[in-house]
């Protein structure tokens, strides 16, 4: 508990000095004032997730789900407090969705922050039709909470490593997977939020989405190709934004193994937690991860390129090549992690993972007839290959 009390002790004397920093620098006091809540907000659910933890640790809470589920509910009563809160300071505030500050200066840029259960859009520029273009993506955020949600994602994350440090697990090569299985899919969630923002600027612009963002990068960055970009925008945001701004297509400018290098990871961790149950853990699980980490990445890129076909026929005109190639890899990492995760949790596994698979695949598909179908023929698949398997290892 020393722990959590000096992480928040620190963090909120750096969310007041930010704060102090902010009121002196910038001439606008109320966004000062949202800056200064921003810090001090992340401090506050940071390290009470934190405080939770070694609570956790302690054996104060002994179930997991239990601890999981308290330490959300009380992220979201912070943030709904910080809601009432700034009802109070601005009334005029309390019918908005979010807050909009648009400063006309030559810094171009947008940023959204999660302001308790809205988000505050800050937006910088001189020249009105990049201002509408950087308002329009930032706007796809805010109404549809992509901050809140990572949020409560990193939340989930960190409090499911207080479990594995309850059991003294953060020595053993599973801690180490998990957190690099965290941070991938981390930035996996990030860039799959902006490439949706991407798609929406192309849906409401048109084909001139892509000339303002090339005017965009020529005023930020002096370069017009998305590629050409610093290493941190094409980490966070992907490097073929073109192909969204310029098609449509919600999945196309994500990396080819981006989706399997994710799930691959994850079958590598959930082997390593099977591992660690057996009396040789260690030594089995340092040779065995990353053996399976490398063996499930090469099946589901494989499987990702036999199913390609299939996802064709559901796919509109606006996915390109590659887009369906990505949606074919998102779908066999599922089936891939449908089927590592029965041989360990049983078949019990395949309902939930097949409603998640569905509701992933509507976010590019627009339609739930298309996801559910789609995933349905998936799964039917992956059943027959597993009895297929089955039946040639029982003769054998």
């Amino acid at each position: 508990m020393a722990v959590s009390m000096a992480y928040l002790t620190a963090s909120f004397i750096v969310a007041i000095v930010k704060f102090s920093l902010a009121v002196r620098t910038l001439p606008d006091r109320t966004v000062s004032f949202v800056f200064g809540l921003f810090a001090i907000t992340i401090a506050s659910a940071i390290g009470y997730g934190w405080l939770m933890g070694e609570l956790y640790i302690e054996n104060i809470i002994n179930s997991t789900i239990v601890f999981i589920s308290l330490a959300v509910f009380g992220l979201l009563i912070i943030l709904k407090l910080l809601d009432i809160y700034v009802d109070k300071k601005f009334p005029s505030w309390r019918s908005k969705k979010y807050i909009e500050y648009i400063s006309n200066e030559e810094c171009y840029g947008g940023i959204t922050f999660p302001l308790g259960m809205r988000a505050l859009v800050l937006v910088g520029g001189s020249d009105p039709r990049i201002i509408e273009m950087i308002r329009i993506h930032e706007e796809y955020h805010a109404v549809n909470k992509h901050n809140l949600k990572q949020i409560l994602f990193m939340y989930i994350l960190f409090t499911l490593a207080a479990f594995l440090i309850k059991y003294n697990l953060q020595q053993t090569i599973l801690f180490h997977l998990y957190f690099a299985t965290m941070m991938v899919a981390f930035i996996v969630l990030m860039r799959v939020f902006e490439v949706s923002a991407d798609a929406y600027m192309w849906r409401k612009l048109g084909p001139e989405a892509y000339e303002r963002f090339k005017a965009f990068l020529k005023a930020r960055y002096g370069v017009e190709e998305p590629w050409r970009a610093p290493w941190w925008s094409r980490l966070t945001h992907t490097s073929r934004r073109d192909i969204t701004m310029t098609t449509g297509d919600p999945i196309g400018a994500h990396w080819e193994l981006e989706f399997p290098l994710l799930f691959s990871l994850a079958s590598a961790t959930l082997l390593a937690f099977s591992l660690e149950r057996s009396p040789l853990s260690s030594p089995l699980a340092v040779y065995a991860a990353p053996s399976a980490l490398a063996g499930s990445l090469v099946v589901i890129f494989l499987l990702a390129l036999a199913l390609r076909p299939l996802v064709r026929r559901f796919v509109d005109s606006r996915f390109t090549d590659r887009g369906v190639f990505n949606l074919s890899a998102l779908l066999s990492g599922f089936l891939f992690i449908a089927s590592f995760s029965s041989i360990f949790f049983g078949p019990l596994t395949y309902p939930p993972m097949y409603a998640f698979t569905a509701y992933a695949l509507r976010h590019y598909l627009a339609s739930w007839r298309k996801a559910l179908s789609l995933s349905g023929v998936g799964f039917a698949v992956l059943l027959a290959i597993n009895a297929l398997l089955f039946l040639l290892l029982s003769r054998a």
